[in-house]
């Protein structure tokens, strides 16, 4: 099993603009700015690998809730959940394993 977080802003090395454009803008992303993931994968000792679970920051009720419950969000290979701060804490770790 690994964790890791992964931030979801995270630029590319590639910018596009106009020719002869002065400065191109970029948005880079910060630990500080809350945009960001718990991803955790994980495979048996069989070699199964077990659905990816990623742990969303976010609150019961607020818009990002709304949006992870919804049928339509995400895939059925990965299971999601959200947790304040986008952590694996113990309470979050048991709902996984409940559901793998």
């Amino acid at each position: 099993m690994d964790q890791t977080t992964l931030f979801m802003d995270n630029p590319g090395k590639l910018t596009i603009d106009f020719r002869g454009k002065r400065n191109v803008d970029v948005i880079q992303g910060s630990p500080g700015n809350g945009k960001r993931c718990s991803v955790v994968l994980c495979a048996l000792a069989t070699g199964k690998k077990v659905p990816a679970f990623v742990v969303i920051a976010g609150v019961p009720g607020c818009r990002v809730a709304d949006e992870l419950t919804a049928s339509s969000f995400g895939s059925a290979a990965v299971e999601h959940t959200m947790q304040q701060k986008a952590w694996c804490d113990h309470a979050i770790m048991k709902k996984w394993t409940a559901k793998v």
